[in-house]
């Protein structure tokens, strides 16, 4: 599958430049051609960050559909994350451009998280929680007195 919820595979290939340089991250079994799996799981890893950090004030994965503001934002967030999952394999040095463009992504959705910096506004709050009976329903039994507990201090004394 080419699309992810903010980026595609084709778009992660573009930010790379070049199908050698997405060979060469991603290809584990030295044939010369990029592994679409290794890919896939870049762009997936990308974009459950990027919900783990939204999800705390938006419903996601966020509706990109109407507005392409938004759209185009997530979706370089999620390519410069999923460049990053690529460089951080075993055996591929992450460069120091690329830890910048990581962590400023990882600051930016900490700060969208925080309420402190960008709102999205075609995006849906979260899901609210349905309210539980109380927990005291769970049991029927009252306890009227302190003779009526099962255990105490002095039948816990042996023990």
């Amino acid at each position: 599958c080419d699309v992810g919820n903010y980026t595609t595979e084709a778009k992660v290939r573009e930010r790379l430049g070049n199908e050698r340089a997405v060979a060469h991250l991603t290809d584990d079994d030295d044939t010369g051609i990029a592994t679409t799996a290794v890919l896939t799981e870049a762009i997936d890893a990308a974009e459950g960050l990027i919900d783990s950090y939204l999800a705390r004030r938006y419903k996601v994965p966020v509706s990109v559909a109407t507005d392409t503001n938004i759209a185009r934002l997530l979706d370089s967030k999620a390519r410069d994350l999923a460049v990053y999952n690529l460089f951080a394999r075993p055996g591929i040095e992450i460069t120091t451009r690329m830890q910048a463009f990581h962590d400023q992504a990882v600051g930016w959705l900490k700060d969208v998280a925080a309420g402190l910096l960008a709102d999205l506004p075609g995006a849906s709050p979260p899901d609210t929680p349905k309210s539980r009976e109380p927990l005291a329903a769970f049991g029927t039994g009252e306890l009227s007195d302190e003779s009526s507990r099962v255990f105490t201090r002095e039948s816990m004394e042996a023990l």
